[in-house]
């Protein structure tokens, strides 16, 4: 026992050795200059073919998404033989949903429907119309989808009504309703297709009109850009078979934004997304979808782009022992969002063309948690089964990566991150460590704002790590498969919940007084929107401040302010917050260990 501590000891100093030695040996700015320094000139050669590609005449207006409608036909081939184990998985899904239509159904009245978080409904639609397109005798599953989409097309809005400036819901719900009505087309009365084709178009207008004015039509590399972008381009594509010129203005509006993305994520030589592996999942079910419709519609090819090269090593070299769960740096669940079986059989099908895809996709849906907190949300979980079929290679053969067994210490340089003994099986011989110390925005990013290579790019209010932590030195350990230290996950991001070093005393400490950790301490997210400075970064204000906190309770009885059974919210006022009833519990803990 004490010789595997010692060697543990031995390899997490030589990984911190490594970290910070490759800061110097590895820089992307010398890369940079072989760019093209005017992107307009760059996106201009890319969109040559847009143009071209609108004068078609299709003699069947849907589908055309993402595949035609004489490609119908070999689809339902395959999903009896060469994809039957993706049909079964979509099938369930949808005998699911129709087990408990109180549950999966939009509610019959608008207001039912805007008073939650809403994406389940948006995102739970691909694949139902779907199996529809796949199954057309299947009447009770088509009835349940018109149902479905009557009720979202019968909305005045598919905005949250508490979350008003938020329009992630409006994307789910615009690609979701978009994609189901390209699949469905054929099957549809002429009535239907035209109140749903209105609701479409009204929808994606409203869509590109918020992209002119909030955060998420300029800050790159960003979940909420990737996914509403995504839906501004469904929306017009769809649409836009239809209807004509206004449509092609959202799809260069998209264009322009996405092949930005694309341009900057060429510098990011690891594969990786500064979200992490969680909200990284996120962004790349929508990059990985825009890629391959700006190929299909527009003939704008980004398959030889370096971050997608290397992008199943961040779903690979991040996977704790066993399958299930993935180092949890930033905002993170326990493991993804959506998929990554999707985005590995498109990495497998159009880049790397080995197996080691489809055998990642295969190893996570056999080891997929039956229940706990490792299983999927019901609003997440059968979200890009329709793309996952579409794309996946039956011909290519499922095979482990190269010394797969192994354990292997893998280096992110550009995120920062360390892992050793990731994508392995579940083993009391299989030991994870994994070391975090990068630069905000990751080392691309980050240097992007302080060099200024490209004009327009305007610091950091192109950007929005919103979703890191602080938590540079940090480390995770799961000694023989079992986790011992972990990150601090979706939680308040405080240096100490992140295993890094706090100081004391220290007498500008205003969160966790006399403690002070590093920059963005205490901080429900970072945010960039009021810099005066490319370089100047100001931290929100809205903000639980443990001073203040301890200020509104009586210590003799720290439970006085909390009753039991409500919901805790982080964006509460401090001078609201002690009428909350959320943390009887912590607040218990937090006392007795005298944590404050």
């Amino acid at each position: 026992m004490a010789l595997m501590f010692t060697g543990h000891t031995l390899f997490l100093a030589l990984m911190l050795f490594d970290v910070f030695t490759f800061e110097e040996s590895v820089s992307n700015y010398s890369d940079w200059v072989t760019f093209i320094e005017n992107v307009d000139q760059y996106e201009k050669q890319q969109l040559e073919g847009l143009s071209a590609e609108q004068n078609l005449k299709r003699t069947v207006l849907h589908p055309s998404l993402y595949f035609d409608a004489q490609d119908v036909q070999a689809l339902r081939q395959k999903a009896r033989t060469s994809h039957l184990h993706l049909f079964r998985a979509i099938r369930s899904a949808v005998m699911v949903m129709l087990s408990n239509p109180l549950y999966y159904l939009p509610p019959p009245k608008h207001i039912d429907f805007a008073a939650k978080w809403n994406e389940i409904y948006g995102n739970n639609l691909p694949p139902l119309a779907f199996y529809c397109l796949l199954c057309p005798e299947d009447k009770a599953a088509f009835d349940f989808a018109l149902e479905y989409m009557d009720r979202m097309a019968g909305y005045k809005n598919w905005l949250v009504e508490n979350a008003p400036g938020d329009e992630v819901p409006l994307g789910h719900s615009l690609t979701g309703f978009a994609t189901a009505f390209d699949f469905l087309y054929n099957s549809l009365e002429n009535e239907r297709r035209q109140k749903y084709l209105e609701k479409i178009w009204s929808v994606s207008e409203e869509m590109y009109e918020y992209s002119k004015v909030r955060s998420w039509g300029k800050q790159l590399l960003h979940n909420h850009q990737a996914t509403n972008m995504l839906a501004l381009l469904i929306g017009a594509l769809v649409a836009g078979v239809d209807k004509g010129s206004q449509a092609n203005i959202w799809k260069h509006t998209v264009v322009d934004v996405m092949e930005k993305t694309m341009f900057l994520l060429n510098h990011i030589v690891d594969g990786s997304l500064d979200e992490g592996v969680a909200y990284g999942s996120y962004t790349a079910k929508s990059v990985t979808q825009y890629v391959f419709l700006a190929q299909r519609h527009f003939g704008i090819n980004n398959l030889e782009n370096n971050w997608l090269k290397m992008h199943f090593w961040f779903y690979y070299a991040t996977l704790l022992p066993g399958f299930q769960r993935t180092v949890g740096v930033a905002d993170s669940n326990y493991n993804w969002f959506y998929g990554p079986e999707s985005q590995l059989v498109f990495l497998d099908k159009f880049i790397m063309k080995n197996g080691a895809g489809n055998w990642l996709a295969q190893q996570i849906r056999k080891h997929r948690p039956k229940d706990g907190p490792m299983v999927p949300s019901t609003a997440q979980r059968w979200s890009t089964l329709h793309t996952e079929f579409i794309w996946y290679a039956a011909e290519i053969t499922p095979q482990p990566p190269p010394d797969y067994g192994t354990a292997k210490m893998h280096v992110f340089p550009n995120w920062g991150v360390v892992t050793y003994g990731a994508g392995l099986p579940n083993s009391q011989t299989n030991t994870f460590v994994s070391f975090k110390s990068g630069k905000l925005g990751g080392r691309a990013v980050y240097d992007i704002v302080h060099f200024q290579p490209y004009r327009w790019i305007d610091g950091w209010r192109s950007f929005n790590p919103g979703h890191e932590h602080p938590d540079q030195n940090s480390f995770t350990f799961a000694p023989n498969g079992q986790v011992f230290v972990s990150e601090a996950l979706y939680g308040p991001k405080l240096s100490h919940l992140n295993n890094v070093l706090v100081f004391a005393p220290s007498p500008t400490s205003q969160c966790n007084q006399p403690w002070e950790g590093q920059l963005g301490d205490k901080l429900r997210e970072f945010y960039f929107g009021n810099s005066s400075s490319s370089s100047t970064i100001p931290w929100i204000s809205n903000i639980i401040d443990g001073k203040q906190l301890l200020s509104n309770f009586d210590k003799k009885n720290p439970l006085s302010w909390f009753d039991t059974g409500k919901e805790f919210s982080w964006k509460e006022e401090p001078s609201k917050l002690h009428k909350r009833k959320g943390m009887r519990r912590m607040i218990k803990e937090v006392a007795k260990e005298n944590i404050w």
